[in-house]
């Protein structure tokens, strides 16, 4: 047997005891209930495979938010942010990010890279509908870390500038808080995978990786689990790189009492690897209120102000 074959078994059957049911919960953050009082109904467009993807609009003016919604959620989540920035005449955009809400079967895509040829082909669907328009993508929390993703890659000339809501840089990284979030992320799948994928091996690419503590009164429209492949995508990993490559305007917008991550810290992670990036701190507010009290909004909001 050769080497290679004997990483490929060893992995193998490490991966197979990896996938026996995984620990605990971490302890659930305070959430918010789904907001929909005012939301448009959801629309569709064809991404490039063929499957009609889901998505809300706002219509409003020039100026173009697209906001990609948190991990486990879908563009409802986003919808009091939405609802404020409409209200300020700006045209909202709000995609069900595949494997969530009414995109796609939940918790998986077919391949690492697919969202963000979603991310291109709706773009392309809103330039034809505001040809003339500027575009911020806006991301809050794991959406914040795909669009930090696109603003240091193949994407970023999509959008005028982006603005990071809370964005999520996972453990061991200077900003997460150990054991303060809501998923549990299977660590040793996720490196044995890796292992397999440098190996040429896809087959166990949609285990399941994150699991998440979804409050049970919206069980039924969140994404409660993602595979590797759904994990690996909407994220960033190695976000310092992607900062560095980054060269349109950014704002980073986070809640100072933030329970999932080091509110104080993004300042210097992130204007230590790119120093034009702007971090702005939002007293009083956790995670999850920076997008759904008034202040939160109103801070947003603010950003779109000319």
């Amino acid at each position: 047997m050769t080497i290679k074959a004997a990483a490929r078994t060893l992995l193998c059957g490490l991966l197979t005891l990896a996938l026996l049911p995984s620990a605990a919960l971490a302890t659930r953050p305070p959430a918010a209930a789904l907001d929909a009082a005012g939301a448009p109904p959801l629309s569709q467009y064809r991404a490039r495979d063929g499957a009609a993807l889901a998505y809300r609009a706002y219509p409003g003016g020039r100026r173009v938010a697209i906001l990609l919604h948190g991990s486990a959620g879908q563009s409802l989540t986003m919808n009091p942010l939405a609802r404020s920035l409409n209200a300020a005449g700006v045209s909202v955009y709000v995609p069900d990010v595949r494997g969530h809400g009414a995109s796609g079967p939940r918790g998986d895509i077919a391949y690492v890279g697919q969202l963000d040829d979603d991310l291109a082909d709706f773009v392309a669907v809103v330039r034809r509908q505001r040809p003339d328009a500027e575009i911020t993508l806006v991301g809050f929390s794991a959406g914040g870390a795909f669009a930090l993703r696109a603003a240091g890659g193949a994407n970023e000339a999509q959008f005028d500038r982006f603005i990071l809501l809370a964005p999520a840089i996972p453990f061991p990284s200077k900003i997460a808080r150990s054991g303060g979030g809501w998923a549990h992320i299977d660590v040793v799948r996720i490196v044995l995978i890796m292992g397999l994928n440098r190996l040429g091996l896809h087959g166990w690419d949609g285990a399941e990786v994150a699991r998440f503590d979804v409050p049970p009164q919206v069980a039924g429209l969140m994404t409660p689990a993602y595979s590797y492949r759904l994990a690996m995508n909407y994220a960033v990993r190695d976000h310092r790189a992607a900062l560095r490559n980054a060269d349109r305007p950014m704002l980073v917008l986070v809640g100072a009492e933030d329970q999932q991550f080091y509110a104080d810290r993004y300042g210097p992670e992130f204007q230590g690897a790119n120093p034009k990036v702007r971090v702005q701190l939002v007293p009083g507010l956790d995670h999850v209120g920076l997008v759904t009290r008034p202040s939160g909004l109103a801070a947003i909001t603010a950003a779109f102000t000319p």
